[in-house]
């Protein structure tokens, strides 16, 4: 594991561990030596990721936030992809989440809460689960089958419920039938008493670029009723898809 490696584990165990954690805890949850850990820590305060407090306790720094602030500012939603997300809501009465595929990451980009007393445990701005989520492997049937390969080796795939599927070659048997149907779903393989339908929208070049989904509770939704709702799933992904601009035409 090089030094980088061992930053990001810090940094991700922290985020765990939030709002703030002991060395003797960090240690333990990361399993770098106290010596190591103490270094790494050291610089990452020195550049504004981590800080420490009085009591010796660390938790994540004002710059990550601020980071975060600015990348979130640029995977923003803009007002008309919000209309096809409240239009999409309207029609079926359940949360609506859109994500962002940027540098191999999903992210929460925005969400519709439903119109009904449920609410959903995402947050705008986090990272979104890829192997597991119906948004997630809706991207990754897009992809060439070698780059989601390669998405899943570089993913943790946590084993979030009874039903997540973490191995890769099931996965990627998978991903044909999802790209033929034009949607996923997710029944309980993200979070426990949820299900999801999900549907890719692409770039210009035909790169999937983000996804919209429609989440429900498992005890007031089938999944053959949520999967009646697919084509308006698939519907709001192609009016997404439609407002990404084209590239400009080249004069010769």
């Amino acid at each position: 594991m090089t030094t980088i490696d061992k930053a990001a584990e810090v940094l991700a165990a922290l985020a765990g561990l939030s709002p703030r954690a002991q060395l003797a805890t960090l240690v333990e949850e990361t399993g770098i030596p106290k010596p190591t850990l103490y270094r790494i820590l050291r610089v990452l305060q020195e550049r504004g990721l981590v800080q420490q407090g009085e009591a010796g306790m660390y938790r994540i720094g004002h710059r990550v936030f601020s980071l975060a602030a600015q990348a979130f500012h640029r995977f923003k939603v803009d007002d008309e992809i919000r209309r096809v997300m409240v239009d999409l809501g309207r029609r079926v009465h359940l949360t609506v989440h859109v994500s962002g595929f940027r540098a191999d990451q999903l992210i929460y980009l925005d969400k519709l809460e439903a119109d009904t007393p449920f609410s959903m445990r995402s947050e705008i701005g986090r990272l979104q689960a890829i192997h597991s989520s119906a948004i997630g492997k809706s991207v990754l049937a897009e992809l060439a089958p070698a780059h989601a390969r390669r998405v899943l080796e570089a993913h943790t795939r946590q084993q979030f419920t009874p039903y997540t599927v973490v191995d890769i070659e099931t996965i990627l048997r998978g991903l044909p039938t999802i790209k033929e149907r034009g949607f996923a779903v997710d029944d309980e393989e993200d979070e426990l008493s949820t299900r999801a339908i999900g549907a890719a929208f692409r770039d210009a070049a035909g790169n999937p670029i983000g996804g919209i989904s429609i989440v429900a509770p498992t005890f007031a939704t089938s999944m053959a009723e949520l999967e009646a709702f697919a084509p308006l799933v698939m519907e709001a992904a192609a009016s997404i898809q439609a407002l990404i601009p084209q590239p400009e035409a080249v004069s010769v």
